[in-house]
């Protein structure tokens, strides 16, 4: 089980400092709450062993490919998993997370996903494990994942505006649309 530090940092009603053309994420009490209880569940056995499986370097058999295909086919129930699974200390494990987290989002553009945003946004300021597995994510996740980036590159820390600009320029390098080229810069 992962902690979702404090409030969210990005995101707080006193945070919505912006220009009025700035599409940032508006989140509520209701919104950070539900972030909280994504992160306070249970993990998914199956969704833990296909990531595992999915991590290692694909084998004589192939089974990576289809343990990402079986993990999207899941679709949102996957996804509280996945986010834990960022945490992981293997990189491996982090990247195929992301990966599959970020085809999921792609899948189900109308599935409310402000909960993993706001946990995958927090944890640019937590650890280092976090930090590099909610970056990966939120690149995966691209163009949805703009406006909460916009919130953090506005309203985080010099080191989480730092991480958010990388993210909305890697984005940037596919999907420019919608992405200022003040968030893009250094802070």
């Amino acid at each position: 089980m992962v902690a979702l530090a404090g409030a969210a940092i990005a995101f707080s009603p006193a945070c919505n400092r912006k220009p009025a053309s700035e599409p940032l994420m508006q989140v509520s009490q209701d919104d950070v709450m539900a972030a909280r209880k994504l992160i306070s569940g249970p993990e998914s056995p199956s969704v833990s062993m296909l990531l595992e499986d999915m991590g290692r370097l694909v084998d004589r058999e192939g089974r990576g490919p289809g343990s990402r295909a079986a993990i999207v086919g899941m679709g949102i129930d996957a996804v509280p998993t996945l986010i834990m699974k960022l945490d992981d200390p293997r990189n491996e494990v982090q990247t195929a997370s992301a990966d599959a987290l970020g085809a999921i989002v792609r899948r189900h553009p109308e599935h409310d996903w402000k909960p993993a945003l706001i946990v995958l946004t927090n944890w640019l300021e937590g650890t280092l494990n976090q930090q590099l597995g909610a970056d990966s994510a939120l690149v995966f996740i691209g163009p949805p994942a703009v406006p909460a980036l916009l919130g953090v590159r506005t309203n985080g820390s010099t080191f989480a505006k730092k991480r958010a600009a990388e993210a909305l320029r890697t984005i940037a390098d596919t999907h420019p649309e919608g992405i200022p080229s003040w968030a893009t810069q250094a802070p």
